[in-house]
Order: C-alpha cells, then structure tokens, then sequence
C-alpha cells in the first residue's frame, strides 16, 4: 500500500537500509545526527529521524514561518509528530540527548520567574499599601467637605500603575493540561513544545479531549479562552508536538478511536508511525560510540541554540521561508490530488492526502534551515524531495495503522521479520515450534499467545500453499506432536522436518 514511492536511485551506497523508509533521501546532516544518536542508543532509526524533525520544528518554530503558494498566506513551520514505540524502545534516551538545549532554557527561565514573582509580589503589596492610603485619603476629603477631584485623579493615575504579574513561559510541555497549555501560550507571539516520551500521560489528561484547539494551533490561528474568573486570547502562537506512546494504548484509546482522530480532522495534520522494534538486535561492542565523540549532535545542538534565541528575541516577527521552485511544487500538488479521486491510493483517506502538501512544504523548511550555507529564505528543490519523500513514508505508515485489520497486518509483518531473521539459527533449521514462535518471537506479541497464533494463521491462509503447519512425529503414544510452522519454498534449505 503505498500512496507515493521515492526514486529509486542510490545516491549515498553506504547507508543504512530500513526497509521501506528512505534513508537515501535525508539530508546528509540529518542523516549523520541520525546516525550518532542510533549508535549511541540503538533505538529504531524511524523514531531518531521524526525526534529529530520534532526539535528542528520546535526550535525554528518561533522565529520562521513559511509559504507555499502565491495565492496562500504564511503557514508555520510547526510539525506535529506522533511516534508509535514499545516501552524499552529507548524513547526516553533519545528524548533526552536532543531536548537538552530546551530542558535547559526551561530551568533558566523558571529561577528566572521565581525573581520576577518574587520582585512583583513586593511592588504589588508596596501598590496596595500605597492605594490604601489613596483611597483613606479620598474619604477624608469627602468627610471633611474638601474638593475631591484631586484625589480621584491621584487614585486614578495611581490605578494605571499596577504592577504586571510575571508570565510563567516554558517551552516544553509534558504532563500537563489543556488550560496549563493556554495560559503558558497566552498573550501574543509564544512558542512552546508539546514533547512527551510517555504520550500515556496525555492522552490521560484533556489535551486530547478538545481536538478543535490542536487543530487552531497548527494552522497558526487565534485561541480565545473564556472561564469565569479570566478570559485572554492566545494569538499567533505556534506549537510543535510530538508524542510517543505504547502502540497499544495509542491503539485503544477512546479519545483517539478512529472515527474521532480522523473526522476532527487532527489525525490528518499528524505525521503518523509505527517503526519496527529493534529490541533483540541490541547488542553491546567494546567499539561503541560515546557521547564525546557525537560531534553531528553537538553541531545540531549549536544550530538549535541560535534558532532558540532568534525565536525568544524576534517578538513574534518572524521571517518567512519561501519555496525556490513553485512550479514544481504546483506538479507534486496536483500528483496528490489526482490519488484523492475515487479508485486511487488515497481515496479512502482523503483527510490525510489533503494535508500532505503543507506537510511536506513544513519539513522542507526545516531541513532547508539545517542544511543551508548562508541566511537565504529560498528553500531549494532538494528539501522539496526530501521533504516529499518523508511525507510519503507517513502516510503510508498512516494508512497501515488505520486500515482495515491494521493490526492483524501489522502482527503478521512482525512475525514474517522475526522468522526472517532467525531461520538459520541451529535450534530453529528443522521448522520453528509454534510454542517457540509464542516465547521467543516479536517482543511485541510475546505473552500474547491469541495474538501470535492469530498471526501465524493468517499468514498460512494467505499464503496459498507457501506455508503451513506440520505436525512432527509422536514421540509418546496417545499425545500429539510437536506442532512446526514451516515454508516449502522461501527456506527450503533450512526448513527440514526429520
């Protein structure tokens, strides 16, 4: 199933494969950070790239926008990721390693406002004391028959100099809650991030409760808020996501059930995946990267540093990123809106195909300011295809995730990987157990015995003869033998039933 395909050509011979992600299509600065981080954490390269794009957005996001069509204004360049990852995936150690410039700003910035609260607390209560004696002074007058104009006006002139209570800012929201969000983005102009390696956490709180919010923050609109006590606007804000979360509770959740994820139209602005699990395959070597010798990250993280301050000194003036090629850009629009149409890739998921030129234009932003030479806005045709090709590999993870018996598909994958990997092992040459294909096989469906099972029928169902069951030889009279899963072709040389 596949929306878009990449071109095809090789053009770096050396990097890695990962199915059907297009390694050979990333910048080479992404790709070296990339590179780093997996060898330093061996988590799935996927999940590294979209943690990458996420931090790239979130520190841009403040101080550029970007334009697409002529006939479109800006849009920003925020991205809105959601990453799919067993826990043991080293979501934490990943988030950790590129979100450092961010957690450190954020510890800055609350001493910071703790001197702020503290300096306003003091002029407040001087405010107050100093009204007091205003308005004791008023009453006097009044009392005593004097003129009181002199001190309304004094009252008066003294009302307009209330000291303004400090704002909590922060860039990185993790636990929190729709209102938290609001208030930390309230005024004109904020920039914040909504990062959360544990996205359990909000799908626990009301985050996702108010899908018509998220929806305004990605387009880059006004979001007035009204309670009882206190009513602001928040205007001109912009806001990365990216949330990684267990896929089963992703999966389940009733906020995000399908109908509600896809028809608010959120689920279409979210760049979707589920990489393949790389635990079993995570082992340790004296010749392993260290921290120290990470130089592409610590040249990402000066690249951050100085988006991260244009973004805080730029007052919400931001400078627009402008696509080099527009006629080329017009040809892919027009590619996807033909796979709208009835019998075509994206029919069945038209919301998502409506975004993923704005997507796309998003991403090349962001590369564009990774990879460019010089200050120039004008994002090259380069980023436009790389931009492209990222957009294609989500959606397609997009639609494998929500298509009919996505799971059952996705368990499937899983099985035939694991027994790819694994037919030459000694133990397994005869044909593999089906008991060791429930205890040994993908970390993902191990102690879910229905779901393994479930998995390996279908696969011999569909697989007109390719695979079947076996049942080897009794060895004690009365009892069945050991049932074997095996193929008759794809491992002949090494599927031998004795």
């Amino acid at each position: 199933m596949c929306a878009m395909k990449t071109n095809g050509h090789i053009k770096y011979p050396g990097r890695i494969a990962c199915g059907d992600y297009p390694v050979d299509d990333l910048p080479e600065e992404l790709y070296q950070v990339a590179i780093e981080i997996q060898k330093l954490t061996q988590a799935p390269f996927e999940m590294i790239v979209s943690c990458i794009l996420s931090v790239l957005s979130l520190a841009a996001q403040g101080a550029y926008d970007v334009k697409a069509f002529e006939s479109q204004g800006t849009i920003p360049l925020s991205l809105f990721i959601i990453t799919l990852a067993l826990s043991g995936e080293r979501k934490t150690t990943v988030e950790k390693l590129l979100m450092r410039v961010f957690r450190e700003y954020d510890s800055k910035a609350a001493e910071q406002y703790q001197l702020d609260l503290q300096n306003y607390q003091i002029l407040s209560d001087i405010w107050k004391t100093e009204k007091k004696a205003l308005e004791s002074a008023l009453k006097a007058a009044v009392k005593g028959g004097k003129e009181p104009q002199e001190f309304r006006d004094r009252l008066e002139a003294h009302g307009h100099k209330k000291p303004n209570e400090p704002v909590k800012r922060q860039l990185i929201y993790d636990n929190t809650t729709e209102r938290a969000l609001l208030e930390g983005l309230r005024g004109s102009g904020a920039s914040a991030g909504l990062m959360s390696d544990e996205g359990g956490n909000l799908l626990k709180s009301n985050i996702f409760s108010n899908l018509p919010t998220i929806n305004k923050f990605w387009s880059g609109g006004e979001a007035p808020v009204n309670r009882m006590k206190d009513c602001f606007i928040v205007k001109n804000a912009r806001l990365t996501m990216h949330m990684m979360v267990q896929p089963d509770l992703f999966l389940s959740s009733e906020k995000l059930t399908e109908h509600f994820f896809r028809e608010s139209g959120a689920g279409a602005r979210f760049l979707l995946s589920y990489p393949v699990s790389t635990m079993g395959e995570r082992y340790e070597s004296s010749y392993s990267l260290t921290l120290a010798e990470c130089t592409e990250l610590q040249k990402l993280e000066v690249k951050l540093q100085a988006w991260l301050e244009e973004s805080l000194n730029c007052n919400g003036e931001r400078q627009v990123l402008v696509v080099g090629d527009m006629h080329y850009l017009t040809g892919l629009h027009n590619l996807v809106e033909r796979e709208l149409n009835y019998g075509h890739t994206l029919y069945d998921f038209s919301d998502v195909g409506s975004k993923i030129i704005e997507n796309t234009v998003r991403i090349a932003g962001t590369l564009h300011l990774l990879t460019r030479k010089d200050n120039s806005l004008i994002i090259p045709r380069e980023c436009i295809d790389s931009a492209h090709a990222l957009c294609g590999w989500y959606v397609n993870q997009f639609m494998s995730i929500f298509s009919e018996n996505a799971r059952d598909e996705h368990d499937e994958a899983l099985v035939m990987d694991w027994l790819d990997k694994y037919h030459t092992d000694p133990r397994w040459q005869a044909g593999f157990p089906v008991s060791d294909v429930a205890n040994f096989g993908p970390s993902a469906l191990r102690n879910k015995d229905k779901r393994i099972h479930r998995a390996l029928e279908n696969i011999v169902a569909k697989s007109n003869g390719t695979f079947m069951f076996v049942e080897a030889p009794r060895k004690t009279p009365g009892r069945p033998g050991v049932k074997y899963f095996v193929s008759n072709s794809q491992f002949n040389d090494y599927w031998k039933r004795s």
